[in-house]
């Protein structure tokens, strides 16, 4: 005979797979939606950002041709600016969900405007709930952007690199695109209220870094190799500018 608590069972699991897979498609349908609104921002708002950055800080976008040209990928750039992500951004014809620091959520019509455009506010005390966000982006085919810094550099150079953007790569299997951003930090820096024209600014989108999973017990080495990769690069251009600038103002 039959024990009659079998069917039950078997129904809760099937009922627990069915609402997962109902929660999955709400949420895929949630970033669509989102994906739609961020390009039509891209549209209609990039143009005039991307017009104001060549008149007034003779802005330059290098090596497009490094970015994937379809799937899932991380943009990792240095952080110098409060232009960065609009720079990061305009010139890609594609939705990217940044993750942003959680407090600028809180300031009226900006925070509404990120919620919309499917921004991840990150820090506050919900790093676990933005790091499940920034894979279930990746996991739907999108661009992710990450600065692994955490935070804008006070003097320019580059900060100690956090693991979580490789972490999440390695989890998916997503390549890393290092994006170095130079000459933003001389045209508005942290410390000031308004930028200062006329400086220029270049964005390289570098080589990706491949990222393939890899078993639990070997991500944390794993996140650390590729953050160091990452570390290299963006160095690498860090110093190179520096000799330039400093061969244009006069100072050796």
């Amino acid at each position: 005979m039959l024990d009659p608590r079998v069917k039950p069972c078997k129904e809760g699991m099937l009922s627990t797979r069915l609402g997962r897979l109902l929660a999955q498609r709400r949420q895929g349908t949630r970033m669509r939606n989102k994906a739609a609104l961020h390009m039509k921002w891209v549209r209609r708002v990039c143009p005039v950002w991307s017009l104001f950055f060549r008149a007034f800080f003779g802005a330059r976008v290098r090596a497009m041709r490094n970015l994937p040209s379809s799937g899932a990928f991380i943009l990792a750039p240095n952080h110098q600016s409060f232009f960065d992500g609009q720079l990061l951004g305009c010139p890609l014809d594609r939705p990217i969900f940044f993750m942003v620091s959680a407090p600028y959520f809180k300031i009226p019509v900006i925070g509404s405007f990120l919620n919309a455009v499917g921004c991840i506010p990150i820090g506050g005390g919900g790093g676990q709930e933005a790091y499940r966000a920034g894979l279930e982006v990746l996991e739907e085919g999108y661009c992710l952007a990450v600065f692994p810094e955490g935070h804008r550099s006070r003097d320019g150079s580059l900060l100690n690199l956090q693991l979580g953007a490789a972490r999440m790569a390695h989890l998916t299997g997503t390549p890393i695109v290092p994006v170095s951003v130079v000459g933003a930090f001389e045209a508005w820096p942290r410390n000031r209220m308004l930028p200062r024209p006329f400086r220029p600014i270049t964005v390289k989108y570098h080589r990706p870094i491949p990222c393939p999973v890899v078993p639990k017990d070997q991500l944390r080495v794993e996140s650390r190799r590729t953050t160091e990769k990452l570390g290299r690069v963006l160095r690498r251009r860090l110093a190179a500018w520096e000799v330039v600038r400093r061969r244009v103002s006069g100072g050796g």
